[in-house]
């Protein structure tokens, strides 16, 4: 597997998990507060790395995770 790094491989991610976010939320504020999430509990989970085949799929699937679950508590 691929060396992972943060700042390389999952930070230029940012602006397509905020567009999905928007998408999801249609606010703004919100999004931007969802990709922050996204962003730490990927990287609380950076032990896990290694073992992740497409680390642009599992931000995806946080950011869309995390974007539906706020849509429920609305």
């Amino acid at each position: 597997m691929k060396k992972i790094s943060f700042r390389s491989d999952i930070l230029p991610l940012k602006n397509e998990l905020y567009r999905l976010a928007l998408r999801i939320t249609l606010n703004p504020a919100e999004a931007e507060d969802i990709v922050q999430e996204t962003m730490i509990k990927v990287w609380n989970r950076r032990e896990q790395w290694e073992q992740i085949e497409s680390i642009e799929a599992f931000c995806l699937t946080i950011c869309r995770n995390l974007s539906l679950d706020k849509m429920r508590k609305m």
